[in-house]
């Protein structure tokens, strides 16, 4: 199907094995897709609003956030060819079947190949509806039939030496039967073999009418006490964790701290938990529960009474979590902890779905973690998707409270920092928002008397003024962000007003000051090892360098020093920006095949030139380039740019050596 379809949907009953399948049919028709295979998992997924944000961080978009994120979707695709992988629908079917549809009508050479229980009944739709594994029987291609083959091989895996002969080759057939030949099914009773004889396990009267439920039901019945409780706790996961993790939400004074590794062992033994591929930072093996095993001990969680406390301890850890990475955003484990963040995010977002979506009266806990995590949301370019969370905590403080206003701000500031979409127009509407947003969280936290809060409006009002032109109400909110965040010490609202600052005054034409701003954030920075807001004064200065006579070689190596903190962050936005001004040197300098290909690289990874202050140096730059070179020539070292790895783009671009100072 794949070598002539558009949309391919395998369906099929839990635990027959839609997703290896579809794995495995990718792998094999990878040399088709030019542009590559993209998997995005599904499962963890609960809001149908954020279809489109999985999806483009799946294809590695979620940093772009200067257009809408379904606009940025499709726009990136469009005759890309390439195989996208949706596992894991039927939850989310509605929002998967509009998105196909869109996909289809909208793009001409992308393939989808999902998976799920049902279909989307969609016309153009090919469906492939996966059957259980066959038993011996006529018609079946091997000996024992495919069932009794997989259950073999599972078995000798669990018990080595196990093999079917002819003695036990009854037994192993009516097991397989009872189990309807569901591989999942299958698998767990094999692994049921460590415990029990495979002549108990065949004549079981009660695994004559086993489901795959009632198959997770009999291996949860083999797990001790301590590793049922264990399985249940876990299941507040939406995605991988670690042991550490796992000790801080699950240990308890039936489950000592001291014991979860030797349990969680136990579990992947037992086929229970499986070791994800991920690991982070300090090497710490993560883990995952699949579906079938994560309903069943979320139900038995709930009907043990204790899913309460439970949910509280995975709040409060992701609430820590976010805390220290607000509180802390300056110090030198900045980037461990951001890719801390990045690892957690599908728990991240299941504590905003506990805390925003559930009547259990946390959801002052949501809001203040969906506005902790303020710096997340922009380092990563999650721009769409916080921005979502805090638009359902604002329907939860209608009233005038402080919870409202620090919503309001971080709402505004995020819009600010995005810049909007669907052009020029759709940018300055949504930064118009940003500026309503946040002078309103100032009203109300000046009403309320939080002096923190407030002090951060006016920095966030400095951004949002300047995104909106406003260069003269930028720099008055600005002087007064400088006073009020002195006077309460907030060194790292400092740091980033800086950042911020200096830009106004760039666009103001005074890049004197501006790189005044420079050397005191840098200053304020001291020794730290910090990367996001390095790289912001990087780009900010290089700007402002720029727009100064003789200082070209400053200007270029200010941008190699923001495209390594932003590489570093993986910050796709600020990759872009950082080689866009690589890329105007380069063409002002005379060097336009290198100006063409930066320029190239910096628009497939991003989109840095959105604003109307920066549009005309890329166009001016393209100008110079395609004037150099041809607009043949030009147009392919654009398209070798676009086309090169991240990674290879960016150690070209930081080899780059400094321009002469006449360029």
């Amino acid at each position: 199907m794949l070598s002539h379809a558009r949309l391919i949907t395998v369906t099929g009953t839990a635990g027959v094995g839609k997703t290896r399948l579809a794995l495995r049919a990718a792998a094999r028709a990878t040399s088709r897709f030019a542009d590559g295979v993209h998997l995005v998992e599904l499962s963890d997924l609960r809001d149908p609003e954020l279809l489109p944000q999985a999806i483009a961080a799946g294809l590695g978009l979620e940093a772009q956030g200067t257009r809408p994120t379904m606009a940025a979707l499709l726009g990136y695709l469009g005759d890309r060819n390439l195989l996208l992988i949706l596992d894991t629908c039927e939850h989310l079917i509605d929002a998967c079947a509009a998105f196909a549809e869109s996909l289809l009508a909208q793009t001409t050479r992308v393939t989808m190949l999902a998976t799920s229980r049902q279909s989307f009944d969609l016309p153009g739709e090919n469906g492939y509806p996966l059957a259980p594994l066959r038993v011996a029987g006529a018609g079946t291609p091997h000996a024992f039939g495919e069932a009794v083959d997989f259950f073999a091989a599972r078995a000798a895996d669990a018990t080595p030496g196990f093999a079917v002969t002819p003695d036990n080759q009854a037994e192993v057939t009516r097991l397989c039967r009872r189990l309807d030949g569901v591989p999942l099914a299958l698998e767990l009773a094999a692994a049921k073999l460590r415990a029990r004889p495979l002549a108990e396990l065949a004549d079981d009267t009660l695994l004559a009418d086993e489901t795959l439920r009632a198959a997770i039901g009999r291996s949860y019945d083999l797990c001790t006490p301590a590793e049922q409780a264990l399985w249940q706790r876990l299941t507040v996961f939406a995605g991988t964790f670690d042991s550490e993790l796992a000790g801080a939400v699950c240990a308890g004074k039936d489950l000592p701290r001291d014991d979860i590794l030797t349990t969680i062992v136990g579990l992947v033994d037992k086929s229970v938990l499986v070791r994800d591929e991920a690991a982070d930072d300090e090497g710490h093996t993560r883990y995952r529960l699949l579906g079938a095993t994560r309903e069943f001990g979320a139900e038995q969680l709930t009907e043990s009474g204790t899913q309460t406390g439970v949910r509280d301890r995975f709040i409060g850890r992701y609430l820590t979590m976010a805390r220290y990475f607000r509180d802390h955003f300056v110090d030198d484990d900045q980037l461990e902890r951001y890719r801390q963040l990045r690892l957690d995010h599908a728990n991240l977002r299941a504590a905003l779905e506990y805390t925003l979506e559930g009547d259990d009266g946390q959801w002052r806990e949501g809001a203040e973690l969906a506005t902790a995590l303020y710096g997340y949301w922009i380092a990563a370019g999650l721009f769409q998707e916080g921005r979502c969370w805090l638009d359902k905590a604002l329907e939860r403080f209608p009233d005038p409270v402080p919870e409202r206003a620090m919503v309001l701000l971080t709402r505004g500031y995020l819009g600010a920092r995005q810049g909007g979409g669907g052009g020029l127009a759709g940018r300055a509407d949504q930064v118009r928002r940003a500026v309503a947003d946040v002078r309103d969280g100032i009203e109300l936290a000046t009403g309320l008397g939080e002096q923190q809060t407030g002090a951060r409006g006016y920095l966030y009002l400095n951004l949002a003024l300047t995104q909106a032109g406003e260069v003269d109400e930028a720099l008055e909110s600005g002087i007064e962000a400088r006073r009020q965040l002195t006077a309460i010490g907030d060194q790292i609202g400092l740091i980033t007003l800086d950042a911020q600052l200096g830009h106004t005054y760039q666009l103001a034409g005074d890049p004197a000051k501006a790189i005044e701003c420079y050397e005191d954030g840098l200053r304020l920075l001291g020794n730290s090892r910090e990367r996001w807001l390095h790289g912001d004064l990087h780009i900010m200065a290089a700007l402002a360098f720029r727009q100064q006579a003789g200082r070209v070689a400053e200007c270029a190596a200010a941008s190699r020093l923001a495209l390594r903190c932003k590489h570093d962050m993986r910050d796709l936005a600020g990759i872009a920006f950082a080689l866009e001004v690589l890329g105007w040197l380069a063409a002002a300098g005379g060097q336009h095949e290198r100006a063409a290909w930066l320029l190239g690289g910096a628009d497939s990874v991003g989109q840095p030139a959105a604003s109307p202050a920066l549009a005309a140096s890329h166009r001016q730059a393209v100008d110079r380039a395609t004037d150099g070179l041809g607009a043949a020539r030009f147009g392919a070292l654009f398209a070798e740019g676009a086309g090169e790895p991240l990674d290879d783009l960016v150690a070209a671009a930081l080899d780059e050596t400094d321009l002469d100072e006449t360029a």
